[in-house]
């Protein structure tokens, strides 16, 4: 039997493996075991930083489950994984039509306030901050996590954490 068979001259074109279907699978599975097959063409999938399964692997939950929940997950994975789950959330597929006969309305710019903020504004922030952090007992490493420096800019773009 010849080893290139269609599906690995296909694999090694595009870099990504082909299963029974035909339909390349995700990078996603790079980092997940694939298991017996629940139906034709779906997968049981298998962590292979925690061990964590799923009856059905289905990437973004898997891509999700990378980015928020598996601990030991490498760095670099988890901040490729993070970046591309704040891309989707940033990206619509619908597009919208502007009523331009609309005049006056307030637009959602007015209410957006990046200007700097004076210091004891932002003394009073951090104060804040920190007690909250106290008395909940929340890990201080949260204030470097990209999520939350996000929320922080959509409550005032002005404010910067400290570190």
């Amino acid at each position: 039997m010849d080893p290139t068979t269609p599906i690995d001259l296909e694999t090694q074109r595009s870099g990504r493996k082909k299963h029974a279907d035909g339909r390349p699978l995700g990078p996603i599975w790079q980092h997940f075991i694939r298991k017996s097959t629940a139906t034709p063409g779906k997968f049981e999938a298998e962590c292979k930083y925690c061990s964590k399964t799923w009856k059905r692997g289905k990437t973004p939950i898997l891509e999700e489950y990378l980015t928020n929940h598996c601990l030991n997950v490498l760095q670099l994975i988890l901040r490729e994984y993070m970046e591309k789950v704040r891309n989707c959330e940033n990206t619509s597929n619908k597009k919208r039509k502007i009523d331009k006969s609309v005049v006056g309305q307030t637009t959602i710019t007015a209410f957006h306030d990046s200007t700097n903020l004076p210091d004891a504004k932002i003394n009073r922030i951090n104060c804040a901050l920190v007690k909250f952090f106290v008395y909940c007992g929340i890990a201080f490493r949260i204030v470097k996590h990209p999520f939350f420096i996000d929320f922080l800019k959509e409550l005032n773009a002005g404010y910067d954490p400290p570190t």
